[in-house]
Formats: C-alpha cells, sequence, structure tokens
C-alpha cells in the first residue's frame, strides 16, 4: 500500500467517525485526504459535546472553513458561534474579514463587514481585551481598512492602514500592510482567500 493509499484509508476512517453532516460532507468532497482537517472536525465535535453553548469551537471551524474556500458553510458557522457570543470580538473581526475581502462577492458586504469590525474594535477599547497585543491591533486595522474599501471609502481605508503600520511590530507585518497601502492606493479592494487559520486551531485545542 502506498504512502497516498495508506493517508486516503485513515482519512476514511476518521470521516466515518464524524457525526456532523454537513462537515463530513465538506470532508468527503475533498480531493486530498485531509487528516488534520478531519482531526480538527472530530475535536470541534468533543468540544461541543463538553459545551454545547460555547462559541469558540464554532468561530474555529468558521475559520478553518473560510481557509478552504468553503465560504456558504463558513458563513453559517460564524452565525452560529457569534449567536452563542455577540461580543466575540475574534470572531467578529474574523467574519469581517470574510465579508470584507472574500474573492466571490455573493459573500461580501462592506457595510456588514464595516459593522463587525467597528464592533470588535469598541468591545476591545471597553474591555481591554487587546491590550498588550500589538499586532493584534495590527490586524483588526488592517480588516477595518478592508471594509473601508469594500464601501468604496478608500480614504479612510489609508488612514486606517498607515495606522496598522505604526502598529507593525515584525518587518513581515510591515510588508503586509505595505502591500494593502499600495492596493488601495491603486483603487483596488482587499481580496484575501484565507481566514485566520492560527487562530482557529487555537480555538480548537
Amino acid at each position: 500500500m502506498s504512502s497516498l493509499e495508506k493517508k486516503r484509508e485513515e482519512f476514511s476512517a476518521l470521516i466515518r467517525q464524524i457525526r456532523t453532516d454537513d462537515l463530513r460532507q465538506w470532508l468527503e468532497a475533498q480531493d486530498v485526504p485531509y487528516i488534520k482537517h478531519a482531526m480538527i472536525v472530530l475535536n470541534f465535535e468533543r468540544r461541543i459535546a463538553e459545551e454545547p453553548d460555547a462559541a469558540g469551537p464554532y468561530l474555529g471551524i468558521a475559520e478553518v472553513l473560510h481557509r478552504d474556500g468553503n465560504y456558504a458553510l463558513s458563513v453559517a458557522y460564524f452565525e452560529k458561534g457569534l449567536r452563542r457570543s455577540p461580543d466575540d470580538i475574534y470572531g467578529l473581526m474574523t467574519r469581517a474579514r470574510l465579508r470584507a475581502t472574500c474573492p466571490d462577492p455573493k459573500y461580501r458586504d462592506g457595510e456588514l463587514a464595516l459593522l463587525d469590525a467597528r464592533t470588535a474594535l469598541q468591545i476591545a477599547k471597553e474591555t481591554g481585551k487587546a491590550d498588550g497585543y500589538r499586532w493584534l491591533r495590527r490586524r483588526f486595522l488592517q480588516i477595518l481598512a478592508a471594509a473601508h474599501a469594500e464601501t468604496g471609502d478608500f480614504s479612510s481605508a489609508l488612514d486606517t492602514l498607515h495606522e496598522a503600520l505604526h502598529a507593525s511590530i515584525t518587518r513581515i507585518a510591515a510588508r503586509e500592510v505595505s502591500e494593502c497601502i499600495a492596493t488601495i492606493e491603486r483603487g483596488k479592494p482587499i481580496r484575501d482567500l484565507r481566514g485566520l487559520l492560527p487562530h482557529a486551531y487555537l480555538r480548537l485545542s
């Protein structure tokens, strides 16, 4: 048996354990045996069994789905998570990112993205949840800028991105923000295929 065949066999065995229909169907449709994705889903189901009202697992799955390009299912899981915790700043911001930057126009809504991003920033300011995390502020400001751009307000997007540039603490982060600035200066909105996946793993660990 080849290495790929072994992976497919392991993947199939994991999928058979998944009880959530829409997630199982999503994985069954994959051409590649995403073993890590299947393990994440199984962990999600375990967490939900332990804490059915917890928002984190739903939001984590939403981020993984966003990363995979399954925008419809991602939106559905963002809704499930944020119904359980409407003030989850990371959930609000990651949903704002999808609404502002999704390559598929069907799922973009600049006004709703702006509402999510502003709400998250206001909650973060009032609660101090983002205090001490300069990288998080930079990331949030980038998403707010993308939301401004999606509404056509490129001036506010640029102002926000320059604030994000000031909050950047690494060269990689500064380069990422600078690339966004260049995009906006060309009069184009920001498009992003993926969500903020590292946090999804954190939510589902």
